[in-house]
């Protein structure tokens, strides 16, 4: 998980999570529509949810598996890739150079 510090392991241990803070509702929806063409071409399937209008949580786990696998990892690396047009207030009061 040190390559993915954005990430977090879900409350139950099966899978990671992360959420992207988009500057608005057409920016989540653009960023889930990236982000399911970038699941298809991995051949992987996320949970994706819109919340708060700009909010996007993304859960990788590999059902299978029971866990996470380097499918889920690999993905997850893939997501973190994509041009995201963060909130610009979010990138203020974070702190966070670019986005992450």
């Amino acid at each position: 998980m040190r390559a993915l510090p954005a990430w977090r392991v879900t409350p139950d241990g099966t899978g990671i999570e992360r959420s992207f803070r988009v500057k608005n509702f057409s920016a989540a929806a653009s960023f889930v529509s990236a982000a399911a063409d970038a699941a298809n071409a991995a051949g992987h399937h996320p949970d994706l949810h819109i919340t708060e209008y700009n909010l996007v949580r993304v859960v990788l786990t590999t059902h299978a598996a029971g866990g996470v696998t380097l499918a889920d990892v690999a993905l997850a690396a893939r997501l973190d890739a994509l041009p995201v047009p963060y909130s610009p207030k979010w990138l203020r009061e974070s702190g966070v150079a670019g986005g992450g």
